[in-house]
């Protein structure tokens, strides 16, 4: 199976309150950007916009990591896409190989979805981003 193009959006921004919270937990050199992992893919010919955020699925909904909510956000907060029906995917490691997983679940996705695909990105699925997406290019947004 091939892997899905994608192109790294900069420029999106995380909610005021929780990029304050990054900065107080992680701090910031000024005139540095900070970016998060918001894609756009292009797949069998649909735009879909996709946050690779950390974080776990519980019985009362998804939990995720402060840099995984910021990731979320900041594919929420874009100016373009469909802004109904969040998708959350919850990613772990199996029999079947992560990029079928994630492919069989794109192609229920409409032209423009919002996606946020959630996982321990810290230990289970840390590298796995190389194994599912091929960098085509950067869609930079900033103004």
């Amino acid at each position: 199976m091939q892997k899905i193009d994608m192109k790294l959006i900069i420029g999106s921004k995380p909610n005021v309150d929780t990029m304050e919270q990054i900065i107080a937990a992680y701090g910031h050199d000024k005139g540095a950007a900070m970016s998060f992992t918001v894609f756009e893919l292009n797949y069998k010919g649909k735009t879909i916009y996709v946050s690779w955020s950390g974080g776990e699925m519980t019985p009362e909904g998804p939990v995720l990591t402060l840099i995984g909510k910021a990731a979320l956000e900041s594919m929420l907060n874009l100016p373009f896409g469909n802004d109904g029906d969040l998708i959350v995917l919850e990613m772990r490691l199996g029999p079947t190989p992560l990029l079928t997983k994630i492919s069989r679940f794109l192609d229920t996705q409409p032209d423009q979805a919002k996606v946020c695909l959630l996982g321990d990105l810290a230990k289970e699925l840390d590298g796995q981003i190389a194994h599912i997406f091929n960098p085509v290019g950067i869609r930079d947004i900033t103004n």
